[in-house]
């Protein structure tokens, strides 16, 4: 009973009842639905289950791994010995080996257990000096030792020690390693850390210390060596397993204590099994005075001896035994003392590390063997100086053993899970086992969470697909205005079935009825569904069929795709005689394929009544896909077809096959039954090489790649030379006489169906190539050094993408047609006509439009011509350039001296250009864009550059000079210091400094790319331009115009005007009667002293505007009245002055007397900023 209940199987059993009874008992109280209480025990139950089986698993792995180390130690004894001993150790290992599997198929193995014997069994340590009776100790334990001999030498690390393998537990004596072995140590420590390893809760279980009495009656020295020797081993078994564990202290021989065996003869077979000793209690365990407990309970134990002897003594005995009797207690008290000392120093108490558990003391015997000593009469020799008596002669007794069997049986075996990890290890597998809860927490609440999650979704997405199902139940086909209503709904109700569909089985745990709703989902979309394909494509399908029957004409090549199709929307029986039908995955493919097809011709036609907008054909594409599955697995659901018109169209289709239409049914069936082709385009083409660099908008079909070649179309074509109709479950078997006479002569059918592909093969590839265009997301043309980089990428050898381009599409275009010798009829016939027995069929590329792209894609590449002829290796010359390019722009953006760069950006467009005329027309001017586009973005990075030197080259000529006139007058209205005459002379006249830096980089500042910096510069050009007009007529400084006076108003005020503009003087007199009308010349510059205008009355007051003095004193004059443009040409200026309290208003209007009044030039150099570069 007691062992069921330690059963982990018991245990893990009872601990799930517990809680699935909590789990059905909480639902209750909260309602939980009673399939989610039973999915919640059944998940449960299953992590149980998983928990005790990994425990199983992880013993058997461990004992596994623990024998293997144990073997591999064994192995590693073995290196470098000599013969002799090397044949010693082998026969050892043997011996070694097969005690553990004798011990694996021991009555452990019942259950399973036997693997798991050195993993699952205790494990004891034996220590003590030799010949202390371990030996005997353990052979008279009463334990059960399969093998024929209960001691085995060990191996490897063990090698000085024996080995004990029992049903209950294993011991292993140590006693070559009662001394330190340095020679072996490493390999001692190596087989402790297996053990730490593979026995990770109890590496060991305990150690059962033993000592003969005899061994505790030499001198105190002697005593607390031996304790010091096995302190020692103690502790560094604490140390590197990382337990503390019970001590077991066992002195053996005691029948050599005189009177022993006499004080204890009359006790029965059991009464000798018993445990004559002390096993301390955990308070006594605790204590750190181990000395004063042993001799508490020692002195107990005295005790009762002293009240055995009375009733002894009380029995009929011989002389010398009643003597002997009466003595033993006195004896026994003789080794309270040396006991005692050896106890203190065993268990001495460290407060610096682990101790050692104090388990208990016993006394026992094994054998009666030697003379017993009488410690007390020796004593009393000593002490009264008597002669010493010699030993007596034994007295010959029946063997047998005394107090052994319940220290193994009740004491120490049951006493297995008591050793215990020390602080620090507990420490760690705390944490350890901490992170491991929380993990095993954290991910059942993940699960639980994601069930819930799954339930839920689960609950939604029924939802959704009634609400659906509801909604496409009111769909009608009334008119044309409800088509894209219902499709929208329909749709809707075909995104559900696929959501219902695509539920995961583990989230939900199988808990849904998503897969039987969608399955009348299905149903119900292809009821309402139906009315459309059969308005829309049944109807044109037979109407097409019944005008290729009347006509025999197959304009577009489809009918034999269409009459599949037709077939497969009927019942199975309209499947030609004689031939295979297609799979169900193959018919729903072609269905699908076709509705596809015919869908897009019915809603994307312009000259169509019902013209649909791209997302809404999209839509119907995929509701036919999902119509054609639904027709395809539903027999009942099917239209039922003319017979008629599909005997008559499968004989006309017959009558007309050509090497063509069978390519054609060639190509439909290798796609429609090889899923796995797909498609591929540029990246997967050329990996991650094209990256950056390059964009692709055409993907080529797996059909027309060398892999289909070699693997599929070759095949193909070779088994309808021989069949042309072969697998063709449309049109049907045909024997020889029934073939068209053009399909008669197998070679010529044969090369046509090759021409076909390679005229599809070729025209594909160049159609993929058109569609490469570079990839500028990369590039920045304000950073030249990065654009040189990628040009100089580009031109690698070996990494360059284009290079890499063109190589991949020459080698997909390398078809080779390859017959074994000795083949089939066709074979044979095609090498007789090639004259060789394997023939490269290259694609015949005259007559193509395509032929001349895919020869100028070989010419290009780095490939060997197809064939041997023709050139390669075209593309390297543009690289090249590339590279040379590249260099120029790199010592361009350092600020060397480059002037090949232009020359060489141009020489590479040249290149390019040259290469592109290889192609066809088409193809070349997408290739050349493609190859001249990298030298687009250089040629704006020259520009930037450019645009860097001509920004430093205008800071060095002339920037300096105008940022230091920025702050005078007439750049700044506000200045307090006018620019000078001569200063804004050299600056601005024609041929001065400005003129000759736009002359000197008028390229680059009229060039398109310049960007803003060029801009910036031609709007600073042409402000310096319109101001030469205004100021440098005649090309030298100079400027004039009139000024023509008004009468001041009021006029009866004003006598006299006057005015100033630097040395001429205009004076008005109205005394005078002179002509305010009269226009007054002005020319600049003057001398620069003065500039005012001046009025006086009769009376002789006046008042004056005057400008401060300086080369432009008229110009600021003028400004300070209100000064307005009439025209282009023409300006007003009005001061108003106060004069004898009144305002007088003086108005002239200013003339252009040359090419462009300077007025207007005046307000250029006021908004004439420097140029920002």
């Amino acid at each position: 009973m007691l062992n069921a209940l330690k059963n982990e199987f018991f245990i893990g059993g009872v601990t799930y009842i517990i809680f699935a009874a909590g789990i059905f008992y909480l639902g209750s109280l909260f309602e939980i639905d009673m399939t989610m209480r039973i999915l919640i025990s059944l998940v449960i139950l299953l992590l149980v289950a998983l928990v005790m089986m990994y425990r199983k698993m992880k013993a058997n792995r461990d004992a596994a791994k623990l024998e293997a180390g144990m073997k591999a130690q064994a192995d590693a004894a073995l290196f470098g010995q000599v013969s002799d001993k090397r044949l010693e150790i082998e026969e050892l290992q043997k011996k070694f080996v097969a005690a553990i599997e004798t011990l694996k198929q021991s009555k452990l193995g019942k259950g399973g257990k036997g693997n798991q014997a050195l993993y699952s069994l205790p494990w004891y340590m034996l220590i003590g000096p030799p010949a202390a009776g371990k030996t005997t100790l353990i052979q008279q334990s009463g334990l059960q030792f399969p093998l024929e001999s209960s001691r085995v030498r060990g191996v490897g690390g063990t090698r000085d020690c024996d080995w004990f393998f029992s049903t209950s537990a294993i011991f292993l004596d140590t006693a070559g390693r009662y001394t330190t072995e340095k020679s072996d140590e490493p390999e001692w420590l190596g087989f402790l850390d297996l053990l730490k390893k593979y026995r990770k809760k109890k590496p060991l279980n305990g150690v059962i210390v033993s000592l003969a009495v005899t061994d505790l009656m030499g001198r105190t020295e002697e005593v607390e060596q031996h304790a010091a020797s096995i302190r020692r081993r103690l502790d560094e078994l604490i140390s590197r397993l990382g337990v503390h564990f019970p001590v077991y202290l066992v002195f053996t021989k005691s029948d050599l204590v005189e009177g022993c065996i006499e004080f204890f003869s009359d006790l029965n077979a059991r009464e000798v099994e018993q445990i004559w000793g002390h096993t301390l209690d955990e308070s006594e365990q605790t204590s750190k005075e181990p000395g004063q407990i042993f001799r508490s309970t020692y002195n107990r134990m005295l005790k009762t001896l002293e009240d055995l002897r009375l009733n002894r003594l009380n029995t009929n005995l011989k002389r010398e035994d009643r003597r002997k009797v009466y003595s033993f207690p006195d004896e026994m008290t003789g080794l309270k003392d040396p006991i005692t000392t050896f106890v203190n120093r065993l268990f001495q108490y460290n407060p610096f590390n682990e101790n050692p558990i104090f388990r208990g003391y016993y006394f026992t015997s094994g054998t009666q063997e030697g003379t017993p000593i009488d410690r007390v009469m020796q004593a009393l020799a000593n002490q009264y100086s008597l002669p010493q008596t010699g030993g007596e002669m034994p007295i010959q007794r029946e063997t047998k053993s005394y107090f052994i069997k319940d220290i193994f049986n009740h004491v120490i075996i049951p006493d297995q899970r008591m050793a215990m990890h020390t602080k620090a290890e507990k420490k760690l597998q705390n944490k350890l086992q901490i992170g491991s809860i929380a993990l095993a927490v954290i991910t059942m609440l993940l699960f639980f969470w994601g069930v819930g999650c799954g339930y839920s979704k689960s609950n939604q997405t029924l939802a959704n697909l009634d609400d659906a199902i509801l909604k496409a139940k009111s769909v009608a086909w009334s008119g044309p205005e409800k088509t894209i209503p219902n499709l929208q709904i329909l749709d809707n109700l075909r995104l559900r079935i696929h959501e219902a569909e695509e539920e995961s089985f583990f989230w939900t745990m199988g808990m849904t009825r998503g897969a039987s709703a969608a399955e009348q989902a299905r149903l119900l979309f292809f009821r309402k569904f139906r009315p459309l394909v059969e308005q829309q494509f049944y109807r044109n399908m037979e109407s097409g069929l019944r005008e290729y029957v009347a006509s025999g004409q197959d304009p577009i090549g489809k009918m034999e795709e269409q009459l599949g199709a037709y077939i497969l929307m009927g019942p199975d029986v309209n499947f030609a005689q004689g031939a295979e039908p297609p799979t169900k995955a193959e018919g729903v493919k072609h269905l699908q394929v076709f509705l596809s097809y015919a869908a897009d011709l019915q809603f994307n036609n312009p000259s169509g009544n019902m013209r649909l907008s791209k997302e809404i054909q999209t839509m119907v594409k995929e509701q036919v896909k999902l119509f054609g599955e639904v027709v395809r697995q539903n027999e009942p659901l099917r239209f039922r077809t003319d017979q008629t018109l599909i005997r008559q169209s499968r004989e006309l289709l017959r009558r007309n096959l050509s090497a063509k239409s069978i390519y054609h049914s060639i190509k439909r069936q290798i796609i429609n039954q090889t899923p796995r082709l797909g498609s591929i385009g540029l990246s997967e083409l050329l990996g991650p090489i094209s990256s950056g660099y390059m964009f692709g908008s055409v993907r080529v079909n797996g059909f027309f790649t060398r892999s289909a070649w070699d693997t599929l179309v070759v095949r193909e074509f070779t088994k309808r030379s021989e069949n042309p109709v072969a697998g063709n479950w449309i049109i049907g078997p045909l024997s020889k006489a029934q073939l068209p006479s053009n399909l008669t002569n197998p070679v010529e059918y044969l090369r046509s169906l090759v021409r076909f592909y390679f005229e599809d093969y070729a025209r594909t590839w160049v159609t993929f190539v058109q569609g490469v265009t570079y990839d500028r997301s990369g590039v920045s043309g304000s950073n030249p050094l990065s654009v040189a980089l990628r040009l100089n990428q580009l031109s690698a050898a070996g990494s360059s993408p284009f290079q890499a381009l063109v190589d991949s599409v020459s080698s997909q275009n390398r078809l080779s047609f390859k017959q074994e010798k000795g083949g089939n009829i066709v074979t044979n016939t095609w090498d007789s006509i090639m004259g060789n027995e394997r023939t490269d069929i290259q694609v015949d590329q005259s007559g193509l439009d395509v032929g001349q792209s895919i020869k100028a894609i070989h010419a290009l590449s780095t490939l060997p011509p197809p064939g041997g002829k023709g050139t390669n290796g075209g593309l390297k010359t543009l690289l090249d350039a590339y590279f040379a390019v590249s260099k120029e722009v790199e010592r361009m953006a350092s600020g060397q001296q480059a002037p090949m760069a232009e020359q060489s950006i141009n020489s590479a467009k040249d290149v390019a250009e040259r290469l592109s005329g290889l192609f066809d027309a088409g193809t070349g001017a997408r290739i050349k864009a493609l190859l001249q586009a990298p030298l687009e973005d250089i040629s704006s990075g020259v520009v930037v550059i450019q645009q860097e030197q001509v920004a430093q080259t205008f800071s060095a000529s002339v920037g300096g000079e105008l940022a230091s006139v920025q702050g005078r007058y007439p750049f700044s209205e506000s200045a307090s210091a006018d620019l000078s005459a001569d200063e804004f002379g050299d600056l601005f006249k024609p041929g001065g400094k400005l003129d000759q830096f736009f002359d000197q980089n008028k390229a680059m500042i009229d060039n398109p790319n310049s960007g803003a910096k060029g801009a910036e510069l031609k709007s600073f050009r042409d402000k310096v331009r319109e101001v030469q007009k205004s100021f440098f007529a005649g090309g030298s400084l100079s400027a004039q115009f009139d000024m023509v006076p008004e009468r001041p108003e009021p006029s009866n005020v004003v006598a006299e005007v006057d005015l100033k503009m630097d040395a001429t003087l205009h004076n008005n007199r109205t005394s005078e009667g002179f002509s305010f009308e009269s226009p007054k010349r002005i020319a600049w510059p003057g001398d620069g002293s003065e500039a005012y205008v001046e009025i006086r009355d009769v009376n002789g007051n006046s008042a004056r505007v005057a400008a401060p003095r300086g080369a432009f004193a008229m110009f600021r004059l003028l400004e300070k009245g209100s000064l307005k443009a009439r025209s282009s040409d023409e300006f007003v200026v009005e001061w108003n002055v106060k004069l004898g309290g009144r305002t007088v208003r003086l108005r002239y209007t200013i003339q252009a007397a040359g090419l462009k009044n300077p007025i207007a030039g005046l307000n250029l150099l006021h908004d004439m900023k420097m140029p920002e570069l």
